[in-house]
């Protein structure tokens, strides 16, 4: 009779040591870190994972993998590629923030802070271009939350990362906006919002002064709604259905004491 066999163990995410300029990294590599940017993130996390299973991830390709990970919804993947990450001396924002999040996810507050922090140092104090939408844990300091965000993330049902369906809207909308694809980033951005509300704050900042066309337009009112600005909601609303935005009041007359 045959003994059973102990598992195999699990993949060494770390990879080879050392950083790798560009032009010398993998090409698998490369494409899956241009997959991530553009938003395709089932598909970039395919080829990190495959990469990783491998052994073959560079210090690059470690940090892709955590936020691939991440913005697909699985906070512990990420935070154990996150760990290795810094294991490997990768302090960057993003590994920092990633690792804190996870952290407090495992209910360790304390540990999760110092983190939080070494994040903010790392990133200069702000770090909404990071977050890009994705929802916070209540870790952060109160002045690291853009405004509207803590309406948005009291309105959560859930305090965990957010679909990875939305995550990919998300994603896909923004990449969407810079090629200037309006119906795609609208229908995209749209989607997101509606499968999770935290990601309002994220489309405003995505969206910026581009709301004059009626479709972003109809996007940011929904947005600014989820986060309770809703004079600003109905203006956006207006400029959606065509309406020009009000004209200016004209400056109050003077009174009688001031003429005097």
């Amino acid at each position: 009779m045959m003994e059973p066999q102990a598992p195999p163990p699990p993949p060494d995410i770390s990879g080879p040591p050392g950083s790798l300029a560009p032009a010398a990294r993998l090409p698998n590599l490369r494409l899956a870190t241009l997959h991530l940017r553009m938003g395709m993130l089932p598909l970039a996390r395919a080829e990190l994972e495959a990469a990783a299973g491998r052994g073959k991830l560079d210090e690059p390709a470690l940090l892709d993998l955590a936020e691939a990970r991440w913005r697909t919804g699985d906070l512990a993947g990420a935070g154990e590629a996150a760990h290795a990450a810094l294991e490997r001396g990768i302090e960057a924002p993003l590994a920092y923030l990633i690792t804190a999040e996870s952290i407090a996810a495992l209910g360790r507050p304390s540990e999760a802070r110092r983190l939080a922090g070494r994040a903010l140092e790392r990133a200069g104090g702000s770090l909404d271009a990071l977050f890009a939408g994705m929802p916070r844990a209540s870790i952060w300091p109160a002045d690291a939350v853009p405004e509207g965000a803590a309406v948005a993330r009291a309105r959560q049902t859930d305090a965990g990362p957010a679909s990875a369906a939305a995550a990919e809207s998300f994603a896909g909308g923004r990449a969407a906006l810079a090629a200037g694809d309006v119906p795609t980033a609208s229908l995209r951005l749209g989607v997101a919002i509606r499968l999770e509300p935290g990601f309002a704050q994220g489309v405003l900042d995505a969206l910026g002064d581009r709301t004059d066309e009626p479709a972003l337009a109809l996007v940011a009112g929904d947005a600014l709604r989820l986060l309770g600005r809703e004079a600003e909601a109905l203006e956006a609303f207006d400029r959606a259905r065509g309406r020009p935005a009000p004209p200016p009041r004209p400056p109050a007359p003077p009174s009688r004491d001031e003429e005097a």
